[in-house]
């Protein structure tokens, strides 16, 4: 990860921040962090905090709180590269299916007390015994994870596991004290930290929660000691509450507002490692509409994936060409007409069909992201064109999610994020989250993503992946759209708060002091 040393003069840092003193006299959020590390930085997301256990926890504020309050044995950078966090190294076996790791020496939690390897194992077999929403897509290669002392973990694979590193890089193994979990069963309601940031303020469900630096974590003091979250639901406040000051990072604004944000204001494409999509319930009975596979097709050729990226995202998503998002080689760009909209070879495949005069049908979607609303609106005018009358219903995030789950909708437009083999796990393997809201099963399309996810040969897994999106474009359980970015706007240099690729997703992040001190010369950690 590349960063530039921060000065250690404060008029130095200022211009480096790009502070300058308010119209008013008073100091603002930029002009008060003239030294480091910074007291306090006010962060928006889009909705409430309403649940920090890994085990039911989806959705965006959980997400990103639980990479700042929760330590891995590994982390990802925003690059994909994969370092230690707890542990100090990984060693594999000859044949693939062993793996000992060692954990760092005096690892404790946020209140002093020891992490050992019972509690790597505790995060390992808890969600193997609950599964929760990603088990399924990163833990099941897994046999048995064994503890021969307090400093090592051995992980006993069913098969070669290429990917197990990113496995243990992703929260659904944040490690937290099994003693605690088991005694307490209000725990993720007042957790302990073995990552950066320990919770101190939080009611479920209220718009601000707050964080605090971690005296005891492994990697050092942090840039940023205290982080206030705060769920701003509507685009247009997140937009003026951050040109104001009173917050000083967003995480999602709309791409209309980023021409008039003041400017000690940076505001940038921030890839998220995933992709729109339409959604489509493959519960619903079998004259429903759109469990008619030539439908989906149709639908999807009816689509202007450019105008939804224009429209929708001002130009910072690029229309979707196959079902992964552009960049890792397991993505294949296998969408007619190379994803361009082809309305006549959409009304001639209708026509096919018992619904060639149109139906109607309601598209969800999440209400509370910027553009989403947007895209669905575009999307639904697209298919007025072809004779399908669409309804857009936006929705708070938690409803959108639940309906998913409970198999409350007929279409939805939502997004996905996730590494590149899981991305593919996420929405084709049972007991993933999107294999089960699509109610999708294809057993040949299941059996070439899995023997994909344990090739030893990174070619044959290649080969074998690229089979698995050819069959499903036949299926067409979802429709890809473009990729998914969202726009951030922050008043912190990027080399102090930054993304990095956390699945799901790419997720603000912190550095460390030693890390803003170590890379002089080197540019920024957001670049």
């Amino acid at each position: 990860m590349r960063r530039l040393l921060v000065p250690a003069c404060p008029l130095c840092l200022a211009i480096l921040l790009g502070c300058g003193p308010a119209d008013d006299g008073s100091p603002s959020p930029t002009e008060r962090q003239t030294e480091l590390p910074i007291p306090s930085v006010t962060l928006s997301l889009s909705s409430k905090l309403t649940n920090l256990d890994i085990l039911g926890s989806t959705h965006q504020p959980s997400i990103v709180t639980l990479y700042l309050i929760s330590g891995r044995l590994f982390r990802l950078n925003h690059d994909w590269t994969v370092e230690p966090e707890l542990a100090e190294s990984m060693e594999i076996s000859g044949d693939g299916l062993t793996a000992t790791v060692s954990l760092k020496e005096g690892l404790v939690y946020s209140d002093g007390t020891p992490v050992t390897s019972r509690d790597v194992v505790f995060a390992y077999t808890r969600n193997r015994d609950h599964p929760g929403p990603y088990f399924s897509t990163l833990l099941a290669p897994i046999r048995q994870v064994e503890t021969p002392d307090s400093k090592t973990v051995v992980f006993h694979l069913k098969e070669p596991y290429l990917d197990l590193s990113l496995a243990l890089a992703h929260m659904a193994m944040g490690i937290h004290p099994q003693s605690r979990i088991e005694e307490d069963p209000e725990y993720f309601r007042h957790p302990v930290s073995s990552g950066p940031y320990v919770l101190k303020e939080w009611i479920p469900g209220a718009s601000k929660w707050v964080i605090e630096a971690n005296p005891n974590y492994v990697r050092g003091p942090m840039a940023i000691q205290r982080i206030e979250l705060v769920a701003v639901p509507d685009p247009t406040s997140r937009v003026l509450q951050l040109s104001a000051g009173t917050i000083d990072y967003v995480y999602d604004l709309p791409v209309t507002a980023r021409a008039s944000l003041p400017t000690e204001v940076e505001a940038y494409p921030a890839p998220h490692n995933g992709q729109y999509h339409v959604a489509f319930n493959g519960g619903l009975p079998d004259g429903h509409p759109v469990r008619n596979a030539q439908v989906r097709q149709a639908i999807s050729l009816a689509i202007d994936r450019d105008e939804v990226n224009q429209k929708a995202f001002g130009g910072i998503s690029p229309p979707a060409r196959g079902f992964q998002y552009a960049g890792p080689p397991e993505s294949l760009f296998n969408l007619p007409y190379g994803g361009k909209r082809n309305l006549a070879a959409a009304r001639e495949l209708l026509a096919e069909t018992p619904f060639r005069d149109g139906f109607s049908v309601n598209l969800q979607t999440w209400g509370q992201r910027s553009g989403w609303t947007d895209a669905a609106l575009v999307i639904a005018a697209n298919l007025g064109e072809l004779g399908i009358q669409v309804q857009v219903v936006p929705l708070e995030d938690a409803v959108a999610s639940s309906n998913l789950r409970s198999g409350g909708y007929e279409m939805q437009f939502s997004g996905l994020a996730a590494g590149p083999m899981n991305f593919f796990r996420s929405q084709w393997i049972p007991g993933a989250f999107w294999t089960d809201a699509l109610r999708y099963r294809n057993p040949e399309v299941i059996r070439l993503v899995n023997s994909a996810s344990v090739a030893i040969d990174f070619d044959r897994r290649i080969e074998l992946i690229h089979r698995a999106q050819e069959l499903a474009l036949q299926d067409m359980p979802l429709v890809p759209i473009s990729e998914r970015v969202v726009l951030v706007g922050s008043r912190i240099d990027r080399k102090i708060l930054f993304e990095a690729n956390l699945p799901p997703g790419t997720n603000p992040m912190v550095a460390t002091m030693a890390e803003l001190q170590r890379h002089p010369g080197q540019s920024s950690a957001g670049e």
